[in-house]
């Protein structure tokens, strides 16, 4: 095995070390929970504004 591959494969278990650390395994989890509930908060708020404008469409098709 030459010396270019012996670094190469040491390089990759330290930073298959590092990767497995707790912390770094909690940001691997947190980072999806926030996308998600970021997109459920948005999609709840488009339907609010989209329900909003049919009812303020209604209320002005009423009036004339």
């Amino acid at each position: 095995m030459s010396a270019n591959a012996r670094e190469f494969l040491r390089t990759q278990r330290e930073w298959l070390k590092a990767a497995l650390q707790p912390a770094m395994l909690l940001y691997l989890l947190v980072i999806p929970v926030l996308w998600a509930a970021l997109t459920a908060i948005l999609v709840v708020e488009q339907n609010r504004t989209f329900d909003g404008a049919v009812q303020q469409g209604g209320n002005l098709a009423r009036l004339f």
